[in-house]
């Protein structure tokens, strides 16, 4: 099975909300491919993407060596930030 994905390279601080936002118009999935980056933002502006766009299904990263998936179900989770944040911060 093949599953359209849209890259974005994150090479700043504060773009990923900008690049999640581009992503909209383009594929139902977005992958982040990031270095290092604040939790606590990325948390917001992962859940801020799936509330404004209806028909994401999936936030993929590639940070170093590991993949992280983040699901629509996942991010509108109550204990989405301390479960990601056990993931993200490995």
């Amino acid at each position: 099975m093949y599953k359209l994905f849209d890259l974005k390279n994150i090479s700043g601080r504060n773009i990923v909300h900008t690049r999640l936002k581009e992503s909209i118009a383009q594929a139902n999935r977005a992958l982040l491919n990031m270095p290092q980056y604040n939790t606590r933002k990325l948390v917001h502006d992962i859940r801020k993407y799936f509330v404004k766009q209806p028909d994401a299904i999936e936030v993929l990263i590639f940070k170093g060596k590991s993949e992280i998936s983040v699901s629509r179900r996942f991010a509108l989770s109550t204990r989405f930030y301390f479960e990601f944040k056990k993931m993200f911060e490995k």
